[in-house]
């Protein structure tokens, strides 16, 4: 056979090789290789599913990501999981930026994610940090959580002018909280006795660790207050160096023969994980022994019974004296 007879019949057999693949091969997306920054590559029309180029027979690869259209509107990925009040999110959440088939537009590097409280049956405050930029189209929280227990909680989040999305409703389970104790010493403020307060935070029916490296940031003062909203007292606390709970520091509080008469509350607050926990109670001022019965308000049974617990009801003597 004549070599240019057959150097004919290769070039169309080449031809042929090359109409079928190129009816039926579709290139693959690629980010290195001999082709590597190449501006334009050719696809099948089968490649897309979603996205403004779908069903396109050929795309530029240095307008956008060849899987996604323009962005249109955000949405939750992932919504909060219930938990306690305590406690940050177990699952934070994730709002996506998408195009108008639901595709994540993961070029987007810029868009701004705000989350706040939509629905909020606690009257609760969203903690953590709020406002995320998106990462290749995603905006991911880490460290949310709602100060207040309650049912059906539900957050919002707002990016540019998109419409503001919504995420599933989940729920914030009450942990104890702050706690305080009033703890009567005989022997202080020499030898008159004097009241100490304590405070700390229980979660989940026990103690909540206070790291010591942060000493006294934990610990802020706490006021008692008489029936008619005045301060009688401001206690100095401090954290105590081997327990995990803030303490007098040198500061004590001996009621006088009149206030002994009154009813009292306290307010106070302490830090936990970054958070401050304020609460109001009120302060049952109960002195373990009983010296004498004067100043009883014998229209206040709670009181007649404080006063008369150590009575001897069997010897009359000991009734004559302290109910004179």
């Amino acid at each position: 056979m004549p070599l240019s007879l057959f150097a004919a019949r290769l070039c169309v057999v080449a031809a042929m090789m090359l109409a079928v693949l190129g009816a039926g091969a579709a290139w693959a997306q690629y980010s290195g290789g001999s082709g590597s920054g190449s501006a334009e590559a050719t696809i099948g029309s089968d490649i897309y599913t979603g996205g403004a180029n779908s069903s396109a027979g050929s795309s530029s690869t240095d307008d956008s990501s060849l899987a996604h259209g323009e962005a249109t509107h955000i949405a939750f990925l992932v919504s909060p999981s219930s938990t306690k009040h305590t406690e940050p999110f177990e699952r934070q959440p994730i709002v996506a930026v998408l195009d108008a088939n639901d595709n994540i537009v993961t070029s987007d590097n810029i868009t701004t994610v705000r989350i706040s409280i939509l629905n909020n049956p606690g009257a609760a405050v969203l903690n953590g940090i709020t406002e995320v930029r998106v990462v290749n189209g995603l905006a991911t929280f880490s460290n949310l959580r709602v100060d207040r227990a309650g049912y059906k909680y539900i957050l919002q989040a707002a990016a540019n002018s998109f419409v503001q999305a919504v995420s599933d409703s989940f729920d914030v389970f009450p942990g104890t909280g702050p706690k305080f104790a009033a703890v009567w010493d005989d022997s202080a403020n020499t030898g008159n006795g004097a009241y100490y307060i304590y405070t700390w935070i229980e979660t989940d029916n026990k103690r909540a660790d206070l790291p010591v490296d942060d000493g006294d940031d934990y610990c802020v003062d706490a006021s008692i207050y008489d029936s008619t909203g005045s301060s009688v007292k401001i206690f100095n606390l401090k954290k105590n160096d081997q327990k995990d709970w803030c303490e007098p520091d040198n500061d004590f509080w001996t009621p006088t023969s009149d206030q002994r008469k009154d009813s009292f509350f306290i307010d106070f607050s302490i830090y936990w994980s970054g958070v401050e926990y304020s609460t109001y109670a009120p302060m049952d001022l109960i002195k373990p022994t009983i010296s004498d019965l004067e100043g009883v308000n014998w229209d206040e049974i709670g009181m007649i019974k404080i006063k008369t617990d150590a009575i001897n009801w069997t010897d009359i003597a000991d009734i004559e004296t302290q109910t004179d």
